[in-house]
């Protein structure tokens, strides 16, 4: 009898992508973009009380995500610092901005993963 034992973890590292407004930048039209693959959010702690959380999205590939968004702000907004800071006027464009390239690349991977899962079902091995 052959079991499929299927771990996505070891094909696409899931994490999570945000966009954010650390204190000390709220009050100006000023964002960063940015990662973590801790599950308890702990690393946007680091921005301190009064953040604005504008989104967060947990998503696979989160790294190549992040290159995404940052790839895409950079032709379209003004990098203010780092990587990773961006001035905007509109929020809400530049939030829908963000959700459409996490979820366009979220459409691009499942069905991806699905085809992964078929090939493992066919020449995947059974466990020792």
């Amino acid at each position: 009898m052959n079991i499929l034992i299927l771990d996505f973890d070891k094909f696409n590292a899931m994490g999570y992508v945000y966009l954010v407004q650390p204190s000390v930048l709220v009050g100006t039209n000023r964002y960063k973009i940015g990662m973590s693959a801790l599950s308890d959010l702990s690393r946007l702690k680091a921005y301190g009380n009064g953040t604005r959380y504008i989104c967060i999205l947990e998503c696979e590939d989160y790294r190549e995500v992040e290159q995404l968004l940052i790839r895409a702000f950079d032709n379209k907004y003004k990098l203010v610092g780092g990587k990773e800071y961006f001035e905007c006027k509109d929020e809400m464009i530049m939030l829908n901005l963000f959700v459409s390239i996490v979820m366009n690349h979220k459409n691009k991977v499942e069905p991806a993963l699905a085809m992964r899962a078929q090939w493992m079902f066919r020449y995947g091995h059974t466990p020792k």
